[in-house]
């Protein structure tokens, strides 16, 4: 699970984390027994906010995240924003620069509430705009058994 907290919430003031090496949300993630996925984009702007005007750096950033979150069951934000951005240019990104497929980005409680067994349909996983096949599965697999 990689750990992405965007760049809004860690600037301007370093009250909430660290803005260059944020680390709150891995005992978190560690907590409901998932592993931290190792990488240094977690505190990188996705982009959000020059979507509007300048598209071409922001598909850029998004494509940048998610090809660093390979190997990854899932990128958790605790930014709705981010979550929006990373999620709805997939698409773009894969007409663009090829790959990486469809990456999984939940928001924190969604995480979380799935780590304690809450359903699908209670955390709103339906209205994600991205899930990867593996998740699907995965989640499709503990449903069922």
């Amino acid at each position: 699970t990689a750990p992405y907290y965007g760049c809004q919430c860690l600037r301007p003031y370093p009250v909430f984390d660290d803005p260059e090496n944020p680390t709150t949300m891995e005992p978190l993630i560690e907590a409901v027994g998932a592993s931290v996925h190792s990488w240094d984009m977690g505190c990188k702007c996705c982009g959000a906010s020059q979507m509007a005007t300048k598209s071409d750096v922001a598909i850029k950033y998004v494509a940048d995240i998610l090809k660093a979150a390979k190997g990854a069951d899932a990128v958790v934000t605790v930014c709705p924003m981010c979550q929006m951005n990373l999620e709805a240019y997939q698409d773009k990104v894969a007409q663009r620069y090829g790959g990486p497929g469809p990456v999984t980005i939940l928001y924190l409680p969604q995480f979380l509430g799935l780590a304690m067994g809450l359903s699908d349909d209670t955390l709103g996983i339906g209205l994600n705009l991205a899930l990867s096949p593996d998740f699907s599965r995965k989640r499709q697999t503990a449903v069922t058994a």
